[in-house]
């Protein structure tokens, strides 16, 4: 069923006026409320994703230590599996995985892998000029 947020505002402004089954009430709602947007959705719409996966990052150093690890959105880009990420030292790594600790696995046996063929690196040139084909 399509649904219609009505809503005002942007970042920490921001708020859902009313929500309605038709364009026409949210049109007539928009004006009442002086908002800003008439937001289109399907009700009950899930993102794709693989079944029981959430999204993470995982920031990892050559020897394996784990900098950092981010739950991400869905939404969030996954372009490529692996980048080098900030200080030239890490590289963080895209992955599905059911908790924190599965995703850690898995970037670990990225990294390993990633090492066995010398594909590892933390240069942005040498990094873009691998995987864009350039």
């Amino acid at each position: 069923m399509k649904l219609f947020l009505v809503s005002t505002g942007c970042y920490s402004e921001y708020r859902i006026c009313g929500i309605y089954t038709t364009e026409e009430k949210a049109i007539e709602a928009k004006v009442i409320f002086l908002a800003d947007h008439i937001e289109e959705m399907e009700s009950d719409s899930i993102p794709e994703h693989p079944p029981g996966m959430l999204r993470f990052d995982v920031e990892m150093n050559r020897e394996g230590d784990v900098i950092n690890v981010h739950r991400r959105s869905v939404e969030y880009s996954i372009d490529y599996d692996w980048m080098p990420h900030g200080d030239g030292v890490r590289v963080v790594f895209k992955t599905w995985a059911k908790d924190e600790k599965h995703a850690i696995k898995i970037a670990n046996e990225r990294r390993v892998a990633l090492l066995a063929t010398d594909q590892w690196t933390t240069d942005w040139d040498v990094w873009k000029k691998a995987y864009s084909g350039n």
